[in-house]
């Protein structure tokens, strides 16, 4: 609020020396008179009165703030400053170089009086009123006019007008050092809170900088003090507010002021860093009372942060959508909804592990400096935090979120792999048909479907046999024919159980009906089926391994493959135990899978390597293993 255009001040009359009457000016004399006695008083002479520094810039102070911070605290408060920030740099505290630390005092003018003040203003006041309008309405084909009350808030204006008076005292800036450092740092300076004045004694200077007046009590106060006087009656007017609402304030005031030179202390202090140089000032009354240019900035961590809300916000562009379409159609939203809570979550969780780490090591680079060496080891971040912090915990998040809200809309695969062999299984069955009943079925897909389609189609497009492994059938007649993926799965079928017979059996008619082929037709299927495992495409690569057993029914690394292209356990189980039965040098195969174990730990395939060496005795040698040779007589 702007002060009234009429604002006095009341200045102290000149009395008479010898009387003390009020003295007035005498045109002929050009001097003060005496009412009273006729004494004569010269005035003042304007060059005097006009010196660019005035007289109490010559002159000693009235009054000082004595300094009550040493160096020490000081860069105490430097360094407790240092380490606070989000994104401040964790070496801040040692790379920072102090290249200036300075400690000095400077001239305020303390302006304390009273005021007078005439206020106006114009309180509002609100109230409900109710009031009709006519609306068109359409009845029937016919349109009319039909009255609606509504309702609005009226606010009635009321002028008014009052007195209010006070007292105030206020320190304003006399020189010109901090000038260029701010209006925080002016404010700092001028803030009559921060210690109490005592009586001026050049004892408080020995040793410490001082700054002389640079400005007269009058333009000081024109210029920085009549502004901070003006704030007091506008805090003092406004309190006379009444109603909802207040405008229009205007005011006039009489203002009796009176002046003293006081020296506050005043801290400075100045760092590199990185190249660049930055301030910090402090009361040197008081260092908690900080102004400080902003701290500098990790860049790293701020965008190690940002890419943190990476997958919150595709989960915020995917999951809505989803989640629309799916209530559309009556579908659950529980999935989208979840995707977009533990996004959120992961970003709160992320933020708080990369900034309380910074902390604490800030934390305790400042405990070491200080000596405190019980407190100096920060413990090390948790491997969940580490995780958490790492680029590929963002870059999984973002593809869980982006994929899990559309897995609702994802058509079923071709076909299901087969879940795990019921508990209550006969422990050794001794025929496919038996075991064909400890495998569940899969009722996405049947034998004979696989049979139709593979009619329908062409002989060399077959169905993955993890599928036909899981439905296989009783086996059919000894003249019956079979297409390769039945063939595959009946094979599948007995390896899982142990019948050796029934495999082997299976490989002699797989191999009585081999196609005719070359060998580049082998190897194209083979890196093929490598390609298609690669992109963890299982369910082409086990099709196209089935056409390669169809052409090679004796390759165990054909079979060996085939197990890395299963899903289901028992089907994957079985290949790899083909496999070994067609090795003909089982001792290299052992160190394989030990080799498959050590390398793959925690794969699929190394589970099933562990598998099969625990049981690698009971799976009859191959008839060419060189150590069945060396044991005939």
């Amino acid at each position: 609020m702007a002060p009234g255009p009429n604002v006095q001040e009341a200045r102290p009359q000149l009395a008479c020396r010898n009387c003390g009457a009020a003295l007035g000016y005498c045109a002929t004399a050009q001097a003060l008179r005496c009412a009273y006695c006729a004494s004569v008083t010269p005035m003042p002479s304007p060059a005097r009165d006009s010196h660019p520094a005035g007289a109490e810039a010559q002159g000693r102070p009235e009054a000082i703030v004595p300094l009550a911070v040493d160096e020490k605290s000081l860069l105490d408060a430097l360094h407790e400053h240092l380490i606070t920030g989000t994104l401040t740099p964790d070496d801040l505290l040692q790379a920072a170089v102090v290249v200036q630390k300075e400690r000095f005092y400077v001239p305020v003018f303390e302006f304390s009086g009273s005021y007078e003040a005439q206020w106006t203003a114009s309180f509002g006041y609100d109230r409900t009123e109710h009031y009709t309008v006519y609306e068109n309405r359409t009845e029937n084909g016919r349109t009319r006019q039909v009255p609606v009350t509504k309702t609005r808030v009226v606010t009635d204006w009321r002028p008014a007008s009052g007195q209010d008076s006070g007292r105030f005292s206020v320190r304003a800036y006399a020189g010109h050092r901090l000038s260029e450092a701010g209006p925080p740092v002016l404010a700092l300076a001028q803030d009559n809170s921060l210690g109490q004045a005592v009586p001026f004694s050049d004892a408080y200077l020995q040793a410490t900088d001082h700054e002389a007046c640079a400005l007269t009590a009058e333009a000081t106060y024109d210029e920085r003090g009549r502004a901070q006087v003006n704030a007091r009656i506008d805090e003092g007017v406004e309190r006379h507010g009444q109603g909802d609402r207040q405008r229009d304030w205007h005011w006039t005031a009489q203002i009796r002021q009176q002046h003293r030179t006081v020296l506050v202390p005043v801290c400075h202090v100045a760092y590199d860093y990185q190249g660049q140089r930055y301030h910090c000032w402090s009361s040197g009354v008081d260092t908690s009372r900080w102004v400080a240019d902003t701290l500098p900035v990790d860049k790293r961590r701020s965008w190690a942060l940002a890419w943190g809300l990476a997958p919150l916000g595709i989960a915020l562009m995917a999951a809505p959508m989803a989640m629309k379409s799916l209530s559309a159609n009556g579908g659950d939203t529980a999935l989208p909804a979840f995707t977009l809570l533990a996004a959120g979550a992961f970003a709160v969780w992320r933020y708080r592990c990369i900034v309380g780490q910074s902390m604490k090591r800030r934390q305790a680079l400042l405990a070491a400096r200080r000596g405190q060496q019980g407190a100096a080891t920060a413990s090390g971040p948790s491997r969940l935090t580490e995780v958490t912090s790492g680029r590929a915990a963002v870059v999984t998040g973002c593809i869980l979120a982006a994929l899990l809200p559309a897995l609702p809309f994802m058509p079923e695969p071709s076909w299901r792999t087969a879940s795990e062999a019921p508990a209550a299984a006969p422990a050794a069955p001794t025929s496919a048909a038996a075991a064909a009943a400890a495998v569940p079925s899969a009722p996405a897909l049947t034998a004979q479907r696989l049979a139709a389609r593979d009619k329908q189609q062409s002989s060399t497009v077959l169905t993955s046999p993890s599928a036909a492994a899981a439905l296989v059938e009783p086996e059919p007649e000894p003249g019956a024919a079979q297409t390769p993926t039945e063939a595959v799965a009946s094979i599948l079928v007995a390896a899982s159980v142990m019948d050796w017979p029934t495999v082997d059996a299976g490989l002699a008619r797989m191999k009585a009906r081999v196609p005719a082929h070359t060998p580049q037709e082998v190897d194209a299927l083979n890196e093929k089926a490598r390609t298609d495992l690669q992109r963890d495409d299982k369910d082409r690569a086990a099709d196209t391994l089935t056409l390669v057993l169809a052409m090679k029914p004796e390759s165990p690394s054909a079979w060996s493959n085939l197990t890395q292209a299963l899903t289901n356990p028992d089907a994957a189980r079985g290949a790899l135990r083909v496999a070994i039965r067609l090795s003909t040098h089982r001792e290299k195969t052992i160190e394989y899978l030990h080799r498959v174990q050590r390398e793959m730990a925690g794969e699929p395939f190394a589970r099933l390597a562990a598998h099969a060496l625990k049981e690698v005795h009971q799976i009859p040698l191959h008839p060419k293993d060189p150590s069945l040779a060396a044991t005939r007589p």
